[in-house]
């Protein structure tokens, strides 16, 4: 890996720009959308 692989991995990974105000909450939601989104999409298989 080069220098640039690693800065960008490292960028995306571990220096991540996130807000100091998200919460646990924000987190319950997030994963209520990708829930949401599975039972919509197994939905339409079934």
């Amino acid at each position: 890996m080069n220098f640039y692989s690693i800065n960008l991995v490292k960028a995306h990974l571990i220096n991540y720009p996130c807000p100091l105000n998200i919460n646990f909450l924000w987190n319950y939601g997030f994963l209520l959308g990708i829930i949401f989104f599975i039972q919509i999409i197994t939905g339409v298989f079934l």
